[in-house]
């Protein structure tokens, strides 16, 4: 006997629109399975995992599936995925190409002049997140810098390219193709604290993240989780309105 032939979604091929969008992202937020989602949606399971993938950030440096796990945490923080999907909806002609040796000199001297994050990635035919990510890379980190923003650092690096005409910007990417993480990973631990208000915290490496779960006073047996993600604000988030979120690294 040959094998029974699965019926098409019903929904399989069909346009995304705004009502299926929204109940994706509810759907993700609560925790419920892609297998899950694919039944109720009439759709597969691929097609869900590519949708979800296209409301996170483009340049998260992550497998499908960890963007599917980022999402899922940063939709209870208030990830504006409609402004996502317009974004990538739009993106560049040039956007996830590796980044070149000649491109990324004439990124240098573009960081040294006047130009916005925004006229930059016009020239090089990338997102203004693509830059700042690139940017981010180019800086020599210290025991400062080290657990600042993403965005933060590529500010610094303009700064220092203007102020030193010989600053070891290769000497970074160099640390950051060795180490195989960009500095703009770190390690972020979710928990609840003594007073019973769940955090979202940025470290940069594990030592950091432990650093943080010592400082805040954790009782024994409290379950803590981290997770190696891309550089965010951090958030500490009240356990009675997730909604509210406050950034503490403005």
């Amino acid at each position: 006997m040959g094998e029974i032939e699965q019926p098409e979604p019903t929904n399989s091929g069909l346009a995304w629109d705004e009502a299926q969008n929204r109940q994706l992202a509810e759907w993700l937020q609560q925790g419920i399975s892609i297998g899950e989602i694919a039944n109720r949606m009439g759709r597969t399971s691929g097609a869900i995992r590519s949708q979800a993938v296209r409301m996170a950030p483009a340049d998260l440096g992550l497998g499908a599936g960890e963007v599917i796990g980022w999402l899922r945490v940063q939709l209870r923080h208030g990830h504006d995925w409609r402004k996502t999907l317009e974004e990538r909806s739009m993106r560049p002609s040039r956007n996830g190409e590796r980044w070149g040796g000649q491109e990324t000199e004439q990124l240098v001297e573009e960081l040294r002049g006047e130009a916005s994050w925004q006229a930059i990635a016009n020239a090089h035919e990338r997102t203004k997140g693509a830059i700042i990510a690139q940017a981010a890379r180019m800086l020599v980190l210290t025991e400062k810098t080290v657990e600042w923003s993403r965005s933060r650092r590529a500010e610094q690096l303009r700064l220092e390219l203007r102020e030193q005409a010989d600053y070891d910007w290769r000497r970074a990417l160099l640390v950051d193709q060795a180490s195989g993480r960009s500095p703009s990973w770190v390690f972020i631990v979710v928990g609840a604290s003594p007073d019973g208000a769940w955090h979202v915290r940025a470290a940069a490496t594990e030592a950091a993240a432990a650093r943080i779960r010592s400082e805040a006073g954790v009782p024994a047996g409290t379950e803590w989780e981290t997770f190696e993600r891309p550089v965010l604000p951090d958030y500490s988030v009240s356990s009675e309105d997730e909604s509210e979120v406050s950034p503490l690294d403005a």
